[in-house]
């Protein structure tokens, strides 16, 4: 049996968690290798708005949640019997690029992601990192959406 590497997007919400466990028992497959990819907020373009202790304080802050988020997926991976597991945190200000990127960078075969379900007007005027992926990427993409969070017909 062939194996495949799949890059799954992974931030704090809850989207997340739900996006990680449903690639856990629908689709992982023994040998399969999974890379946690978690792209931090960016704050480069807030930096003239505050202080630069107050900037630091947010990076600081940011580095600490990612630290803990791949803690929290090493475990879960775990749990889930997923035994090449690699938590990848890469600073960025798009985060589509980066998940784009580290699927070419790590020779990905599927990147699996969750979707907030923002509503067309939010996604067209601010835009989707999901959007962002499925519409640039060069592999196939599985967005994974949380029926319990999301109304029938948006």
């Amino acid at each position: 049996m062939a194996t495949s590497t799949a890059v799954i997007a992974l931030d704090l919400s809850e989207h997340s968690d739900h996006c990680f466990i449903w690639y856990a028992e629908h689709v992982h497959r023994q040998g399969n290798k999974v890379i946690g990819l978690h792209v931090p907020e960016y704050w480069g373009d807030v930096g003239r708005m505050m202080s630069p202790q107050r900037l630091h304080e947010l990076w600081t802050e940011t580095q600490e949640n990612a630290k803990k988020l791949g803690e929290k997926y090493t475990a879960l991976a775990a749990k889930h019997g997923i035994k090449d597991f690699q938590y990848i945190s890469e600073d960025g200000k798009e985060p589509w690029h980066i998940i784009i990127d580290t699927s070419k960078e790590k020779k990905a075969d599927f990147i699996v992601m969750g979707s907030r379900g923002m509503g067309t007007i939010r996604r067209t005027l601010v835009g989707s990192v999901s959007d962002g992926v499925v519409h640039h990427s060069h592999i196939p993409v599985l967005v994974v959406r949380d029926h319990k969070k999301h109304g029938k017909h948006e």
